[in-house]
């Protein structure tokens, strides 16, 4: 399994290029890119060629991108929400341009009942959807706040698209009372990218990192691996992690 890391989770480094440069060293496969509403309103040509160069400086690809703000889409304004597709289609069409396949979706939504909702995810991210498939892109949901990670999978059933499937969060189960192992069952076949950390009190070494792997992969997962970790000084926390995953055979 490929493993990276998101920029936020790599303390040295004064910018992007030095941040990969940083995870390189570290013997890490790839960075998940995380870009704000602005950042992805100006995405242009010149980002690309900026982001090109610091993979090339690196030797570090950028296999996945994460749009933050899409959570409670389906209680937003008709207006608001118009903005966020066109926010997840620029970032569609730009996402192949640096080399990466992957977009994450920060997803929840406050109602119990999927039926409440759905229709309106499959009317709104259905020609999204079909725009990813045609560039190559899949859009990985991912379970944040108080959004429990089975009803995400029936989201995603509901919406019932090859190119929309879910960022799995190992430590997010935790964050809302549920057991990554019995999430990772119910998840495995709809999941495109995982992340790994631990939870509000579990250090990601107390994680049930072979167990998740394991169910993941019987269910078919062949993705990647990002870490999810706070950044401490001297990024000591990203060398530790590594060897955590190599022991529970992520490497």
């Amino acid at each position: 399994m490929l493993i990276g890391a998101r920029q936020d989770c790599v303390a040295g480094g004064d910018d992007i290029p030095a941040k990969m440069a940083i995870l390189k060293r570290l013997e890490f496969d790839f960075l998940e890119l995380s870009l704000s509403r602005d950042e992805i309103g100006s995405l242009s040509a010149t980002a690309t060629a900026r982001y090109r160069e610091a993979i090339t400086q690196a030797g570090l690809p950028i296999l996945s991108t994460s749009l933050g703000h899409f959570g409670g889409f389906a209680a937003l304004a008709p207006e608001a929400r118009s903005e966020v597709v066109e926010d997840v289609r620029r970032l569609i069409h730009w996402t192949p341009t640096i080399g990466a396949d992957t977009i994450l979706l920060a997803t929840r939504e406050e109602q119990a009942d999927i039926a409440e909702y759905a229709g309106l995810y499959q009317e709104a991210l259905g020609p999204l959807a079909d725009e990813a498939a045609a560039a190559g892109v899949t859009l990985a949901l991912e379970h944040v706040g108080w959004y429990k990670p089975y009803r995400l999978a029936q989201l995603v059933q509901e919406i019932g698209h090859p190119a929309i499937r879910i960022y799995f969060d190992m430590g997010n189960c935790l964050y809302v009372g549920e057991s990554p192992i019995a999430q990772a069952h119910i998840c495995g076949p709809l999941v495109a990218q995982l992340h790994v950390k631990g939870g509000p009190v579990a250090p990601l070494a107390a994680m049930p990192l072979v167990a998740v792997r394991e169910i993941l992969e019987a269910a078919g997962f062949r993705g990647r691996g990002c870490l999810e970790i706070a950044a401490t000084e001297g990024d000591r926390h990203l060398a530790e992690a590594r060897g955590l995953l190599k022991m529970a055979g992520y490497w």
